[in-house]
């Protein structure tokens, strides 16, 4: 009987053993089991052995890509990945392809000595906790699984600019090698006035941050890439008040002090009426603006070019005249040899009647006022004391006439 009862009690045991047991076993096959799901949360935390798949791309967010700063510690955003296998995602941002900011996971938010980062709507959002340096960046983010695969984002391009631009100016109207300078202190000094004659465009030679923007009483103007403004505005006879500001990309402004423009119809002074700086304290001269003088004398060179031009034209065309009446009659013996006489013209129409007297001196060349074909020619030949008249009528049109007597 003992025995009996030892054998029930060995199979009992055995028994409940085995349903101690059984889930376990279950754990690791059956894919809907909560065991199995439990399961598949701590495999989240270790690597996963034959895991080949990255997680996915993130996607960044801010700040905007192209986008300018005066924030020296910008929030950066990207929407949260995710891992196929179920893996720990950890992202790393890159600044100018550094890794800077490491190890900022999607499991929650955290604060380091670097940052401080926090989930919120399936966005991950950092915050450097440290300034950056003014300058341009170019970042990007990356996402690692704890198997090593690792994903990366596009690259965004960011420009962080804290400081306002400065404001340098060099010339105003016939006052050159000036210095009022924002970054200097008591620049201009208090009551400084400069007197122009009017009504007239100031010109200004303004230096400044390049790509910003100049406003003089209100009126803005570029600032070009070589960071030398030249702008203008028109003045008449008064007293004005001169405010100019500088403003950049990020909205930093500068307002240089106030000064005053005195207009007026006299002769201007030569130079300010309170002195700008010390010599010592000068920056190096820049090239003076000259535009309206400049417009003046190449106007000027112009218009000399274009008269001396129309007296060469007239020039010339006064010595083809008289070329053209250097002779248009010549009177020859049958040998070709030159005939003194006297020639007796009459022009028809009847403009022109008058004698001229031919000498061996002339060659037989003469000039006859509107001689043409309906001429009528009374030569006199005077041969050895013999005189021989002949009278004479051009039948053909021609610039020059010989005739052989």
């Amino acid at each position: 009987m003992a025995h009996y009862l030892v054998s029930l009690a060995a199979l009992l045991s055995s028994i409940v053993c085995y349903l101690i047991s059984a889930p376990a076993a279950l754990a690791g096959t059956d894919p809907i089991s909560h065991t199995a799901t439990t399961s598949a949360t701590v495999l989240a935390t270790t690597p996963t052995t034959g895991d080949t798949t990255a997680p996915t791309i993130p996607i960044l967010i801010a700040p905007p890509d192209g986008s300018s700063t005066g924030d020296t510690t910008p929030e950066f955003m990207w929407r949260q990945c995710s891992d196929p296998n179920g893996n720990t995602v950890i992202y790393t941002l890159y600044l100018n392809g550094v890794a800077t900011y490491l190890g900022t996971s999607h499991n929650g938010s955290g604060v380091t000595n670097d940052y401080t980062s926090r989930v919120e709507s399936e966005i991950i959002r950092l915050i450097p906790s440290h300034y950056l340096l003014d300058g341009s960046y170019d970042w990007y983010v990356t996402a690692s699984d704890l198997s090593g695969n690792t994903s990366r984002s596009a690259s965004f391009h960011l420009v962080i600019d804290s400081q306002p631009p400065f404001i340098l100016v060099t010339d105003i109207a016939n006052y050159h090698d000036l210095t009022l300078d924002s970054r200097l202190p008591n620049s201009p000094p208090e009551g400084t006035n400069f007197d122009v004659t009017g009504p007239t465009d100031v010109y200004f030679t303004i230096h400044s941050e390049p790509s910003s923007t100049i406003s003089i009483n209100g009126t803005i103007f570029p600032v070009p890439a070589s960071g030398i403004a030249y702008p203008y505005l028109h003045f008449s006879p008064g007293i004005y008040t001169i405010q100019i500001s500088a403003s950049d990309a990020t909205g930093n402004t500068t307002t240089l002090p106030g000064f005053t423009l005195t207009v007026s119809s006299g002769p201007s002074a030569s130079g300010p009426l309170a002195p700008i700086l010390p010599p010592s304290l000068a920056p190096p001269g820049f090239p003076p603006s000259f535009p309206a003088t400049i417009y003046r004398i190449t106007t000027t060179g112009t218009l000399a070019y274009l008269l001396i031009g129309l007296l060469a034209l007239a020039i010339g065309i006064l010595l083809f005249i008289l070329w053209r009446r250097r002779y248009n009659l010549i009177l020859l013996d049958l040998s070709h040899h030159p005939i003194p006489s006297s020639v007796i013209y009459h022009s028809h129409p009847p403009r022109s009647s008058n004698i001229y007297r031919l000498t061996s001196n002339d060659h037989g060349q003469l000039y006859l006022p509107h001689l043409a074909r309906s001429s009528t020619l009374t030569i006199r030949l005077d041969n050895n004391q013999i005189c021989t008249t002949h009278i004479l009528s051009l039948n053909r049109s021609a610039q020059r006439y010989t005739l052989y007597l």
